[in-house]
């Protein structure tokens, strides 16, 4: 590809940077410590089926929608609610979510980071017995190997409850729940990396292929990581159960341990954490860039020449607020927003997303938006996800997981209330954002409340193709009943702003 097309803003330089990008986002830390252990725990090859039928029903559909909108209007995860102004609350959701979890993704990296360079020895340090420095009197020594956590080595010996290993309908949420983490819609990443691509990018193609590739990633982690567990089993004499462990109990935990009884330990423990750092990375860089294009698209014309001091102070701010996740305590509170900051709060800005764009701003016009990119209009399966089946299979999960809700713990330690409250909160600072800033919309507008609500729930005056030669097209004009006079869009964007102070909102 040569030149940018969207010169002002700027394009991938090329498609596999495009679709590496995406790839490297989508395959994260999830895929190594969470799907083998759900696979396992389910069943093996039984949870395959509803991991599956839930990657049509939810994964895919909201991929693709993502995809889509981000490359037809090239915009960021917040101003591409220019399609429906009174819904903006979900993009400032999503960057609210984006935002707590890039706080305790990055001190994910940290500790990947200590533990690699931990692994630069003749022999493993949490395998050296109790007379450490960083030992407690609490530290013991058995057959399952030494843990360090928070500077203390520690045996972890814990069972699963003989419950959580029936093939029952927890599969099923088990299964939806993967997919739709795995893939990493809702965050508002995929929207922003999306928006570089050029119009007639085959966005279509891109969500089947990403969505089968870090299926596949997901597959092939489960070797990796039950083949070394399986090992150290039969190394222990236990059952497999017994050592499985899943989230960051198994990166740092359970895998650490399970290595340092393998031959040229130090090699494959080097390996292991230069792996988590390789995957981890993306995911963080897909992260800052939503944060940092969510800001820069709302105010283009001040921040766009400043994008190195925006990119500079994000980072300051999510250091500042992560030196918590690493003190003693830390892992802790790296646990707690884990549980809370993306979880129901992300399904209720999906639920919402759907809901939408499939009936508010119209699947038949948004079927057409993709018709105009790729050239030819997706089969109606697409209509049926975004209208029904998607939001339903979201909700299923939704309610779920309310019903087996239960206080967070950490091994043997259950959280005070204090830290339920402050879990909730988190939840509660992203899901309010939906009604304020609908509210604030209202009030903003002119008319009765009618008035304002029908002129708020259609597409901004500049919503559509960022470029002027996308928008004086024949389709165009006869989707959106655009008038020609008015497809320069520099200059309708001057003659809005002069007239209406600056606020898009304002009727004329």
């Amino acid at each position: 590809m040569e030149g940018d097309e969207n010169v002002e803003r700027g394009n991938w330089s090329h498609k596999m940077d495009y679709m590496l990008s995406l790839l490297g986002f989508a395959v994260g830390l999830g895929n190594v410590w969470r799907f083998p252990y759900l696979c396992y725990r389910n069943g093996g090859g039984a949870f395959l089926i509803p991991y599956v039928i839930m990657l049509l029903l939810s994964g895919l559909p909201l991929f693709l929608m993502e995809l889509a909108l981000g490359q037809f209007s090239s915009q960021g995860p917040i101003s591409v609610w220019k399609l429906s102004p009174i819904f903006k609350g979900v993009g400032i959701a999503m960057f609210t979510i984006s935002s707590l979890i890039g706080i305790y993704y990055i001190v994910l990296l940290a500790y990947s980071l200590f533990y690699l360079f931990a692994s630069f020895t003749s022999e493993l340090p949490w395998n050296t017995g109790c007379t450490n420095a960083w030992n407690t009197p609490d530290c013991t020594i058995s057959n399952h190997g030494m843990i360090w956590i928070n500077g203390t080595w520690y045996n972890r010996t814990e069972i699963q409850d003989t419950e959580l290993w029936n093939a029952s309908k927890r599969v099923w949420r088990d299964g939806a729940i993967q997919i739709f983490f795995s893939l990493g819609t809702s965050w508002g990443q995929l929207i922003t990396l999306s928006s570089y691509s050029r119009f007639h990018n085959n966005c279509y193609r891109d969500a089947v292929v990403i969505s089968v590739l870090n299926c596949l990633t997901s597959f092939y982690a489960g070797f990796a990581i039950f083949s070394v567990l399986g090992f150290m089993a039969n190394e222990m004499g236990v059952k497999v159960e017994e050592v499985a462990d899943t989230g960051a109990g198994l990166a740092f935990v359970a895998y650490p341990a399970a290595l340092a009884r393998l031959p040229i330990s130090p090699l494959w423990s080097s390996l292991f954490f230069v792996m988590l750092l390789t995957l981890g990375l993306d995911s963080q860089f897909a992260v800052l860039e939503a944060l940092v294009t969510g800001i820069v698209d709302e105010f283009p014309r001040r921040l766009r020449s400043k994008k190195m001091f925006i990119v500079l102070g994000v980072c300051s701010i999510g250091f500042l607020l992560g030196l918590p996740l690493v003190t003693q305590g830390g892992f802790y509170l790296l646990q707690l927003m884990d549980n809370y900051s993306g979880t129901f709060s992300l399904l209720i800005v999906a639920i919402v997303e759907c809901l939408v764009v499939g009936w508010v701003y119209g699947c038949d016009r948004f079927l057409d938006d993709i018709a105009m990119m790729v050239g030819s209009r997706p089969c109606l399966w697409w209509k049926v996800c975004w209208k029904a089946l998607t939001p339903l299979s979201l909700l299923f999960i939704l309610i779920f997981q309310f019903t087996v809700y239960s206080p967070t713990k950490y091994g043997d330690y259950t959280y005070p209330f204090w830290s339920e409250v402050l879990g909730w909160c988190m939840v509660g600072v992203s899901v309010l954002m939906l009604p304020a800033v609908a509210l604030y919309k209202v009030c903003c507008a002119r008319g009765t409340l009618f008035e304002r609500v029908s002129f708020l729930v259609e597409p901004s005056w500049d919503w559509g193709p960022a470029l002027d030669r996308h928008r004086d097209g024949e389709v165009y004009q006869f989707l959106h009943g655009r008038d020609k006079a008015a497809t320069d869009h520099r200059e309708m964007s001057d003659f809005i702003r002069q007239a209406t102070g600056g606020d898009e909102t304002t009727k004329i």
